[in-house]
C-alpha cells in the first residue's frame, strides 16, 4: 500500500476507502478476502466494537485493582497466593479473546502492515506472553487452586502482564 491518508483522515478511513468503501463498481472488482477485510475492519469502527473493548478493558482493569488489593493484603507472598475459580476463568476469557483479536488483525493487515506498526508488535508481545499466562491458568484450574512455588514466575508474569493488556485493548 503506498498512499498516504488525505489531511485529517485516520490511515484506516483511508485503507477501508482504498478497498472501495465508495463506488459500487470497484467494490465488485474486490476479491471476497478484500471484503472480507473490509467488513471486520469496519466492524471496529462500530459502537458495538467500541463497547466490547471498553468492556474487556475495564474487566482487566478490575482483575489489576484486585490483585494489587490481595497482593498488599498477603504481603506479596505468592506461594500462599488464594485464587478463586472466576479469577482465573476470567482472566483466561480475557487472554483468549486477546490472542483472538492480535491474530484477527495479524490476518486482516497482512504481516507487512502488522509489522510495520509499533502498536500491533506491542498487541503480539502482550498475546505471545498471554499465552503463557492462559496455560498457567488452565493448568491452575485443572489443580483446583493449588499454587506451587514453581509456578511464582508465570504468577509474576501475569501480574506484570496486566497493565501491559490494558494498554493493548486500549490501543485497539
Amino acid at each position: 500500500g503506498g498512499r498516504a491518508a488525505p489531511a485529517g483522515q485516520p490511515k484506516a478511513v483511508s485503507w477501508l476507502l482504498r478497498l472501495g468503501a465508495h463506488g459500487s463498481r470497484r467494490r465488485n472488482r474486490i476479491s471476497r478476502t478484500e471484503r472480507s477485510r473490509h467488513a471486520i475492519l469496519a466492524w471496529r469502527l462500530e459502537r458495538p466494537y467500541l463497547i466490547y473493548c471498553a468492556a474487556c478493558g475495564a474487566v482487566t482493569a478490575s482483575l489489576l485493582v484486585w490483585n494489587l488489593v490481595k497482593g498488599m493484603q498477603n504481603n506479596w507472598n505468592l506461594p500462599q497466593w488464594q485464587h478463586h475459580r472466576w479469577e482465573e476463568v476470567t482472566e483466561v476469557s480475557i487472554g483468549v479473546l486477546i490472542v483472538a483479536e492480535t491474530l484477527l488483525t495479524m490476518c486482516v493487515l497482512g504481516p507487512r502492515s502488522f509489522f510495520s506498526s509499533g502498536w500491533c508488535i506491542f498487541d503480539l508481545c502482550v498475546a505471545i506472553l498471554t499465552v503463557v499466562s492462559i496455560g498457567y491458568g488452565l493448568e491452575h484450574l485443572g489443580r483446583n487452586g493449588e499454587i506451587c512455588e514453581a509456578n511464582v514466575p508465570l504468577l509474576m508474569l501475569r501480574f506484570i502482564l496486566q497493565p501491559g493488556r490494558v494498554l493493548a485493548i486500549a490501543a485497539s
